[in-house]
């Protein structure tokens, strides 16, 4: 598959406005406001650089509030998981918006 076309299909700006609009609460302490993750797993071609930047998949991404957001960069994605109370990891909440808007498009 060829960059632009990876690219694309990682972009997905009417999901992310989607999330932005409905879920405004952190996915861990329930604070806002939220800025949006995009987790570090999710496609089988994460990893590969276009321009010299990895690909972000934006429908692996999830709301956290700042503080969260900066905890789980500052920790790592796996140990950040690990660390927090939520009953499910930040890729199965991906993966559930993810469900809950092509639900909700169609």
């Amino acid at each position: 598959m060829y960059p632009s076309k990876l690219k694309e299909q990682a972009y997905q700006p009417k999901f992310t406005k989607w999330i932005r609009e409905n879920f405004t609460a952190c996915r861990v302490c329930f604070g806002s406001p939220v800025e949006l993750h995009h987790l570090q797993v999710g496609r089988n071609d994460w990893g590969k650089k276009i321009g010299g930047a990895l690909i972000k998949d934006d429908r692996y991404q999830i709301p956290l509030c700042t503080a969260c957001h900066r905890r789980l960069h500052n920790t790592g994605e796996e140990r950040f998981w690990k660390m927090t109370q939520v009953p499910h990891n930040g890729y199965d909440y991906a993966n559930l918006l993810w469900k809950i808007y092509q639900q909700q498009k169609n």
